[in-house]
């Protein structure tokens, strides 16, 4: 029996065919993560590799005429993050903060904190592409 390799038309090519090599393209998967969080009654995802961490929500420092979305300043290590609240964002109720509040700071050339109600888990996600 030949054997076969997959090619990204799903068509069987055997594998003794002198074209093979030009012909056949395998398929590569690859498994991104996501974090999974709630704010409200919403379940959110964002790509794992720009999120440099999860903190519990930090102390801010009000800033005068900024966006009502913007909570304030904080200084995470001797840097200043700015501390964005989804609930407002989103147009979602205040709600005080608890013990599952947390914020997600994400990094995209300036670190972002993002108030989130909790965050649910770590999803794996296969992606699969063609050479």
């Amino acid at each position: 029996m030949a054997k076969s390799i997959k090619n990204t038309a799903s068509m069987d090519i055997p594998a003794g065919d002198s074209q093979e090599l030009e012909l056949a393209k395998e398929e590569v998967s690859e498994t991104r993560q996501f974090v999974t969080f709630v704010v409200g009654d919403e379940v959110f995802a964002v790509d794992m590799a720009p999120v440099q961490e999860i903190i519990r929500v930090p102390e801010v420092v009000r800033v005068p005429l900024a966006p009502n979305t913007l909570d304030g300043l904080a200084n995470l290590r001797g840097k200043v993050l700015p501390i964005i609240s989804l609930r407002r964002l989103f147009g979602f109720e205040e709600l005080e903060h608890d013990d599952s509040t947390r914020a997600v700071v994400v990094d995209i050339g300036q670190p972002l904190g993002f108030v989130v109600d909790r965050v649910a888990s770590v999803v794996g996600v296969e992606q699969y592409a063609s050479n």
